[in-house]
């Protein structure tokens, strides 16, 4: 099969054979920052739930039929993918809408913007360009669908001045739209294996504490999906590791009693 450079709302069948999808969506400024996302949606062209939109803040679906792979640099600028596993798709996800986003600059400002989709062997099945792009800040790239009982990939090409929220939104999506500076109930905190300090408490108790990693979400937009906290952190100003002051956010560390 040839791997054509799709025109704006051209299709074309993908093979039977092909059952993972490698999507790129790339860009030339390598100093400017584009997101990646993805819908999973229904015949009426809406999510089922908020899990089902794959984004930086949740990286996979439920059952990881479509996952979030993040960003590289590439010889040609920057890159981010998202992954597909047709064959993982729930019997009614009809198709998954592929876009890419920027919280800092219109997409107007990033010149070239593509599409790439690969299968499970490395091979192009489509490519889609487009520099159309002006004041919006998200862009719908392309569609994987289903037709008869197959698979096909459509080039899209639809912007969105309201952003990534207002796309997701559009798609039935519940996005938070409140302030997300001060939401520290919200951080995925994971102890560090054998980092271990000592802490005095407001009692002047000296006890043993861990240190934790603290994986804060991405800022930009959220689900109002809950997210579960990990452990119970103690208060950051009661925290002293060896050799530091005391551990901060800033760090990228919170202390927790053992």
């Amino acid at each position: 099969m040839s791997s054509p450079i799709l025109t704006k709302g051209q299709n074309i069948s993908l093979p039977v054979e092909v059952t993972e999808l490698d999507v790129i969506v790339s860009w030339v400024d390598p100093e400017r920052d584009l997101d990646a996302s993805a819908l999973l949606v229904d015949e009426g062209s809406r999510v089922r739930s908020d899990a089902d939109f794959v984004f930086y803040n949740q990286p996979e679906s439920p059952n990881a039929a479509v996952r979030y792979l993040g960003s590289s640099s590439t010889d040609e600028g920057k890159q981010e993918r998202v992954s597909i596993h047709l064959n993982s798709l729930p019997a009614d996800v009809e198709k998954v809408v592929i876009a890419g986003s920027s919280d800092d600059h219109v997409l107007g400002n990033f010149g070239k913007l593509a599409l790439q989709v690969r299968d499970q062997s490395g091979s192009v099945l489509g490519e889609f360009f487009t520099a159309d792009a002006t004041w919006e800040r998200a862009l719908v790239f392309g569609e994987v669908y289903r037709r008869d009982g197959a698979w096909k990939l459509r080039a899209v090409g639809q912007g969105w001045e309201s952003g990534l929220a207002g796309l997701a939104q559009d798609y039935g999506v519940d996005v938070d739209d409140s302030a997300q500076d001060d939401r520290l109930d919200d951080v995925v905190v994971v102890e560090v294996a054998d980092s271990h300090a000592q802490a005095t408490t407001a009692t002047g108790e000296i006890v043993d504490v861990s240190v934790v990693d603290i994986d804060p979400p991405k800022r930009g937009v959220r689900t109002r999906k809950p997210v579960a906290r990990k452990v119970e952190t103690a208060s950051v100003h009661s925290c002293r590791r060896r050799g530091v002051a005391h551990c901060s956010v800033v760090l990228g560390f919170w202390c927790r009693f053992g």
